[in-house]
């Protein structure tokens, strides 16, 4: 099987559930330890820009299905976060440049 980078393919599994085949997301996926909230969220972010959750309902995707992303298996639960948790709190996002780095380590 051919990977291309940019490309995201969504492999229907036999057996059910449902393998994400995309490196930066497979490499993510091991790099995140994703019982921590901000990682969990980081990742979510990741997935978002990628519109996994689009594809995969594309696919047939339902909510409780598995699905597979590198060594990793995640219930699927569509809308699970909401979208207002995409972007950075208005305070965060009016400050220099500097000062958002700084702010961010320290969270």
């Amino acid at each position: 099987m051919v990977r291309t980078r940019n490309k995201i393919q969504v492999i229907s599994l036999h057996g059910g559930g449902y393998r994400i085949l995309h490196h930066r997301l497979e490499k993510a996926v091991e790099r995140y330890d994703l019982s921590q909230d901000e990682n969990a969220a980081r990742f979510t972010m990741l997935m978002r820009k990628y519109k996994v959750e689009d594809l995969l309902e594309a696919a047939g995707a339902k909510e409780g299905d598995q699905i597979t992303i590198g060594p990793k298996d995640f219930i699927f639960y569509p809308d699970y976060y909401p979208s207002s948790s995409r972007r950075a709190p208005k305070d965060l996002m009016k400050m220099p440049p500097a000062q958002k780095q700084i702010r961010t380590k320290n969270q």
